[in-house]
């Protein structure tokens, strides 16, 4: 039984409806409508025309799977927009069907429409009036379908994982990297990165995306450099909470707030995949169900009304619709990371999708650090899989990667060493992290090599920032005094010493206070930029979209048949004129009449739907009435390729120009809405399609 709140929501929507479109309902139902009149009175009039439990069964029996279709999504996510359900249905059904089936279940009662508050966004409900005796036929089975398998595929996926990760940052590091104006590869690094990682390019080019619109890449001297701070935070994160950040980021830059909301509608569609798979259809559906899915009445508000009200008003141009633009372009990063991987195909020859199988590679050793590296005597290193990525980085960061497939090969040279001195690490420090995962001693040529490729790295050194000078007498003063000697970044001779002051500042200001005073005031160095670590996401949680939730009932095609062609009969017998049956027909096979009462002559209006080429004044009279009505208009115009041929043309009018003498009409063609200007004298036919 519909309660006191949604009947009055459905009631609001019919008495606030346009005039001619109240009257239009009303006639069309409970027939000629005599003066004078109450619209609230025949509003319960109409209520109670649609209780009748015979006019209830036979809305029933005119249901098809379609009708199913598009009511079952506005049961299971009420409120739904209009630009949501076509964006929900746009794969399968053409624009201009999904909005004429919507005007259609308007009609005939099975739904109504209100605005959204603060906004204009038109929402649709299920009207409480059928819903308990519509919900049996509801199933969700028919909109998230489990796909039937033609053939599996037995290769194995590629699954993005943390060696892949840093030799992607080995790369980086050590070569830079060069983007062309539309953001792909540049020649020379596609070339280089495809010798590495084989046909991973396209993978890679997500990669690229993601980590700068992360902000773990940044512009540099050669190209794109690596942003330390950044990668480090991102570094620390659980690792499939990595590829989820990743996924998202790699076809748009958000907000803070945005990337979350996005990265956990990612990671909640995932979890709900079932072990059966899904197609791209359905999984973007399943998708737009979980941002559209109704909040809990008992949720706890932890904002005010007035916050509430602003946050509506904000957030009024965001809507799910374009949380689902931006999956159907996640999506293909998230099979290109190996989130979703390719199971099989269906009869319909659409790939099957299943959630990669994202395997910890953190491994727990209770005797120290994993063993998982191989030094060979020519200084190339193997590495096996076993580390995350946060270990992986430092590892990495001084060897430059040369071959990336289920074990990585690296090559400690002069050059990646180079690089790792210039970020900092001693040459103790990198024999500390070599031996801690090496399960044998380090080879001594290695050892020897990065001994002389120290000490050549060392023999010419070129200093950019602030000198200290004291004389033999004033060295206890800089030495001694441990305020000071904290900003001595290397001592380069006696009494000489490079500061870390920032080369911006006066070092006058600086040095003031440490006991020479002489050299001016003191400013603190400047403090490092904090770096926030990205939002934390929920694990995924699993939705069934109410399937398994019952026994449904299946719309009977033989029943739907056997309802118009009753009505149809008693048209037959009915004597009225060609005019009014070509109405009513239109109206049954509309499924618009659910009662005999309704197939009278006084319920449809005499109007002229027709006119031919020679008839100028009746074109112009049916365009504009069908531009006041939104009406369709059904057009034979001669084929622009062949003068004695002609095409009939569907058509949505949108504006009618008059000239002395002549008129044009401008025009959308569906599904594209395409738009389009003809002369109405050229139109040979015209026929208005009300209903």
């Amino acid at each position: 039984m519909a309660n006191m709140q949604e009947m009055k929501n459905w009631t609001d929507y019919i008495a606030s409806l346009p005039d001619e479109k109240f009257f239009y309902i009303m006639r069309l139902y409970l027939g000629e409508i005599k003066t004078p009149f109450n619209k609230l009175r025949l509003t319960e009039q109409l209520a109670s025309f649609l209780r009748t439990q015979k006019h209830l069964s036979s809305l029933i029996n005119l249901l098809d799977e379609t009708d199913v279709k598009f009511l079952t999504v506005i049961n299971l996510i009420p409120g739904i927009a209009q630009e949501t359900l076509r964006k929900f249905f746009e794969n399968e059904f053409s624009t201009s069907l999904i909005y004429s089936r919507l005007a259609n279940l308007q009609d005939r009662l099975l739904v109504y429409t209100k605005k959204k508050q603060y906004s204009d966004v038109v929402q649709f409900w299920i009207n409480p009036l059928i819903l308990e005796e519509v919900k049996p036929y509801l199933n969700p089975e028919l909109v998230f379908p489990d796909p039937v398998l033609e053939q599996t595929f037995i290769d194995t996926p590629f699954i993005l994982n943390p060696n892949f990760l840093a030799a992607f940052i080995s790369y980086i590091n050590i070569n830079g990297c060069n983007l062309k104006s539309d953001g792909k590869f540049r020649k020379t690094d596609a070339a280089n990165l495809e010798e590495i990682f084989g046909e991973k390019l396209s993978c890679l080019q997500f990669l690229i995306s993601a980590f700068s619109n992360l902000g773990m890449v940044q512009e540099g001297e050669k190209g794109l450099v690596l942003n330390e701070k950044y990668l480090s935070a991102f570094s620390r994160m659980e690792e499939k909470q990595q590829y989820i950040f990743l996924a998202v980021a790699s076809v748009i830059r958000l907000s803070r707030d945005g990337l979350k909301k996005q990265c956990q509608l990612l990671a909640d569609t995932l979890a709900s995949v079932p072990e059966t798979g899904v197609t791209k259809r359905v999984f973007l559906r399943m998708a737009q169900f979980i941002a559209g899915r109704p909040v809990p009445e008992n949720t706890v508000k932890t904002v005010s009304r007035f916050s509430e009200m602003l946050n509506r008003m904000k957030n009024d141009g965001e809507t799910v619709t374009d949380e689902i633009s931006l999956m159907d372009s996640i999506f293909d990063a998230a099979v290109e990371f190996g989130l979703l991987t390719i199971y099989g195909e269906s009869e319909d020859g659409e790939n099957v999708y299943i959630p990669g199988i994202c395997t910890e590679n953190v491994q727990t050793f209770t005797n120290g650090s994993p063993k998982v590296i191989n030094i060979n005597a020519a200084s190339s290193v193997t590495l096996l899989p076993g580390l995350p990525l946060e270990k992986l980085i430092p590892l990495t960061f001084f060897m430059q990667a040369v071959k990336c497939s289920t074990v990585t090969e690296y090559e400690i040279s002069r050059k990646s060493v180079s690089f790792g001195f210039d970020k900092g690490y001693s040459l103790e420090k990198i024999k500390e992290i070599l031996s801690e995962y090496d399960s044998f001693e380090l080879p001594q040529n290695l050892l020897f090599n990065l001994e002389e490729w120290h000490t050549a790295y060392s023999s010419v050194v070129l200093y950019k920032g602030y000198i200290l000078k004291v004389s033999k007498e004033n060295i206890p003063l800089v030495e001694n005094n441990p305020s000071l000697s904290v900003h001595v970044t290397e001592k380069l001779a006696e009494g000489v010493y490079l500061l870390d002051i920032p080369v911006e500042e006066n070092p006058a200001n600086f040095i003031k206070g440490y006991g020479l005073d002489f050299m001016g005031s003191i400013k603190t160095i400047k403090k490092e930029t904090e770096v926030l670590a990205l939002p934390k996401i929920c694990a995924g949680s699993h939705f069934t979209f109410g399937k398994g939730t019952g026994e449904f009932v299946s719309v009977s095609e033989e029943a739907s048949q056997e309802e118009e062609n009753k009505y149809l009969g008693i048209l037959e017998e009915s004597g009225f004129d060609e005019q009014q049956i070509e109405g009513l027909q239109n109206r049954i096979l509309n499924h618009l009449i659910i009662s005999e009462n309704q197939l009278v002559s006084t319920s449809v209006r005499s109007e002229i739907l027709k006119a031919d080429g020679i008839d100028f004044y009746g074109k112009i009279h049916l365009i504009e009435a069908s531009i006041k009505n939104n009406d369709i208009l059904l057009l034979t115009l001669p084929s622009e390729e062949k003068t004695d041929e002609e095409v009939l043309v569907k058509v949505r009018p949108v504006k009618i120009i008059k000239n002395e003498g002549e008129a044009i009409l401008k025009f959308e063609v569906p599904p594209d809405r395409e738009q389009k200007s003809f002369l109405v004298s050229r139109i040979r036919h015209i026929k208005r399609i009300r209903d």
